[in-house]
């Protein structure tokens, strides 16, 4: 905790190795804040896409008595958003049987097609479900898009301008975690999943881009760490998986970022130990030709974790992460043109508490807009600020109200420049969408909160009191994930496994479960696990339940296969 007050000078943003940079007169986050989904439940996991013509497409997680429905909301580029839809619907085979959609994904094609995507999971295994909406249409019933046989979870969405959707998912087949995938070429229909690891390969949440030409790129991590990719041209298959310069045995923080660009780029970051730190690697690959050797974007001693990427349409790069100031976690970019290098990175979050949870989407000229949490001193915040062609920061604004806390924020950004955001807040009782951008400011209906007005921060010198670090067991919000849990030890039958918890924001109180093929093992709990011959050939995983005052956050580890 840090013990004198600390002065800031908002309008500079602080350069880890540079001097000051200017701040941009004017900010794409403009608005006022309108709250999407109804107060009377908990919505989670929201995301935000913008089309072509400026119409905005939100999506989330409504949670209801145990289990959970998609919903969306959708902006038109003149006006204001709708009251929300339900997207996800019971199952036909079994109607009737309890199910959870969740773990939603959006994306949209440059005529304004959008997809909807996300994971349905029953008591008999979980499916991968997409929905489509026609331009100016509405969205159709949900197709399942994976294989019966699997259980699939954690879906990717991507889609590239000549309008073929890939759906990349998590397939528990033959003992084993792999990757499958889905490809909707532009007017045509999904068709039957591949596979993209080989049977046997366990490996982490995939991420997905796909180039101008439909050449669609997968990254993911291994159980052993090492970041890898898949490659697939326009109409041909995927080709074998290739690591990206990751050391076998090497701890990676989080699975990759990935991002593709209209010249046909391909770009991969992720954040790598070297035995002392993490640090951000970047690795790109031109159109047509092969991934060259990653490069280091973070300074040295300066602690970076789960960065971001974005490519803008004039071929620039903007790589954001979590950097360390003291003990504080800060958000951090580094941007280069096209053809050129990365600049010094800079610090885009204020120092004195820490920021994290960092999304960046970037317009067609380069503008990137950053989005992310920040515990302001009470509450967790949402904040935002873009990094403007020239190197100039637009000045910092907190998009959430003040007062209570705000989590998983998101950001799109439309062809004029303009960028919306989007984050989850508690209103006292229950988590509530939330968004600020473009449109206007019309009172959304009666069964939903007030619109309330977003304060930009003072772009004059302020003095901020002392304020603790994120990590402290006293703040009040529902623990946000920060670094995901991880299982230790040997694969073998007899040995005993350890899981890491990771590392969550604000929790109290830790609980964790041990899972065989995604079913609790019966009087398995606690942070160490011996394992059984019932175990061998199987997937084992850790979860952790991070509790606090607020509320709590499960998450699952990467599973391992005992011999």
């Amino acid at each position: 905790m840090r013990r004198a007050s600390v002065q800031v000078i908002v309008a500079t943003a602080v350069a880890l190795s540079a001097p000051t940079v200017a701040v941009a007169a004017d900010t794409p986050l403009a608005g006022t804040v309108v709250e999407l989904s109804t107060p009377i439940r908990d919505a989670e996991h929201p995301r935000i896409v913008v089309a072509a013509d400026g119409t905005a497409t939100a999506i989330w997680e409504e949670q209801r008595d145990g289990t959970a429905v998609v919903q969306a909301a959708t902006r038109p580029s003149d006006g204001a958003f709708g009251p929300p839809v339900q997207l996800s619907v019971p199952s036909p085979t079994n109607p009737l049987a309890p199910q959870s959609d969740s773990h939603p994904e959006v994306a949209v094609s440059p005529d304004g097609t959008t997809f909807a995507v996300w994971q349905q999971t029953q008591s008999a295994g979980s499916g991968v479900q997409v929905a489509t909406r026609p331009p100016g249409g509405s969205f159709g019933p949900p197709v399942t898009i994976s294989a019966p046989a699997a259980a699939a979870y954690s879906p990717a969405l991507a889609v590239g301008q000549d309008g073929t959707a890939v759906v990349t998912w998590s397939a528990y087949v033959s003992n084993a975690v792999h990757l499958q995938s889905s490809t909707r070429a532009s007017g045509g229909v999904f068709e039957a999943a591949v596979d993209i690891t080989a049977t046997g390969q366990i490996v982490g949440a995939p991420a997905t881009a796909v180039g101008p030409d439909g050449t669609t790129t997968i990254a993911w991590q291994t159980d052993t760490s090492r970041v890898q990719t898949a490659t697939r041209p326009a109409g041909g298959n995927f080709g074998p998986a290739i690591d990206l310069g990751s050391s076998a045995g090497t701890r990676t923080d989080t699975g990759p970022s990935i991002a593709a660009g209209l010249d046909g780029t391909t770009a991969v970051v992720w954040s790598e130990d070297t035995g002392s730190e993490f640090v951000t690697r970047f690795v790109s690959r031109a159109a047509g030709g092969s991934f060259g050797a990653p490069e280091s974007l973070s300074p040295l001693g300066r602690d970076a974790r789960r960065p971001q990427i974005a490519l803008a349409q004039n071929g620039s790069a903007t790589v954001t992460w979590m950097g360390l100031d003291g003990p504080d976690r800060v958000v951090v970019a580094s941007r280069k043109a096209a053809g050129g290098t990365f600049a010094t990175a800079i610090q885009l979050s204020l120092p004195g508490a820490s920021a994290f949870d960092a999304q960046v989407r970037a317009a067609w000229d380069g503008a990137a807009t950053v989005v992310w949490s920040r515990y302001d001193g009470a509450n967790v915040v949402a904040q935002g600020r873009t990094l403007v062609p020239g190197g100039e920061l637009t000045s910092l604004r907190d998009l959430s109200p003040v007062g209570r806390n705000a989590d998983s924020p998101q950001v799109a950004v439309a062809p004029d420049g303009t960028a919306t955001a989007l984050w989850s807040r508690f209103n006292g009782s229950k988590w509530v969408v939330q968004a600020v951008g473009p449109g206007s400011p019309t009172q959304p209906p009666a069964q939903r909160a007030n619109v309330v007005t977003a304060t930009p921060a003072p772009a004059t010198q302020v003095v901020r009191t002392p304020e603790p670090n994120v990590q402290a067991t006293s703040v009040l919000t529902r623990p946000l994930l920060v670094v995901q849990p991880k299982i230790v030890g040997t694969y073998r039958v007899g040995r005993t496994l350890r899981c890491a918890t990771g590392q969550f924001t604000g929790a109290t109180q830790f609980t964790i479960y041990w899972r065989r093929n995604g079913r609790a093992i019966r009087r398995a709990s606690g942070s160490s696990y011996r394992l059984t011959r019932a175990d061998r050939g199987h997937v084992v995983t850790c979860k952790v339940d991070a509790r606090s005052s607020v509320g709590h956050t499960t998450v699952a580890s990467v599973g391992v296969v005992p011999g």
